[in-house]
């Protein structure tokens, strides 16, 4: 009785459980950092890339 228990909640924590959710936050974050960070990169191109244009401009 004691293993079939064990069996159970070893296969609820892969299955759904809590590492299961914990992986699919840490997905969901690092594709909003990846999302964030390339928006950030591109505004920090365009900004440089005006800069440049001032300077050559000036």
């Amino acid at each position: 009785m004691h293993y079939k228990n064990h069996t159970f909640k070893t296969q609820q924590y892969s299955y759904g459980g809590a590492p299961t959710i914990l992986a699919k936050c840490n997905a969901h974050i690092l594709a909003q950092q990846t999302r964030y960070f390339c928006f950030a990169k591109t505004i920090l191109c365009a900004c440089n890339a005006l800069f440049m244009g001032y300077l050559e401009t000036a």
